[in-house]
């Protein structure tokens, strides 16, 4: 039995009773998800990372306030830090922007000021 798929030239005759063609049809899975190469390599290469360390100097205050903070939840002061980097920065907020300040202020200290849209451009409806 051949079969040809919308009598295209373009398309090549299946001849079903070759056994060849048969063996190679039944080992070709088509529902058998297909390896992604890229997605391979990118899983690797984060596996592979190393950890960072990092280095921080804190004020005998800031140091008592974290230790003291640490304590209430049982923790060391770098199992209190670790667990509220998570926490705030790494698990959730993933939408949270990032922006601090108009973008002419870039690189300028901005202490608590608020980014404002010009002023008579709002409608009101």
């Amino acid at each position: 039995m051949k079969l040809n798929h919308n009598n295209n030239e373009n398309t090549p005759e299946l001849d079903l009773s070759d056994e060849e063609t048969l063996t190679q049809l039944l080992n070709s899975d088509v529902l058998k998800p297909s390896t992604d190469v890229e997605k391979e390599a990118t899983e690797t290469a984060i596996k592979e990372l190393k950890p960072a360390k990092i280095t921080l100097t804190l004020s005998g205050s800031e140091n008592a306030q974290l230790t003291r903070m640490a304590s209430v939840k049982n923790q060391s002061v770098k199992e209190f830090l670790l667990s509220k980097i998570q926490e705030m920065f790494l698990e959730s907020n993933v939408g949270q922007p990032l922006i601090s300040a108009p973008s002419n202020l870039s690189g300028v200290k901005v202490a608590g000021k608020k980014i404002n849209a010009p002023t008579g451009m709002a409608r009101r409806g």
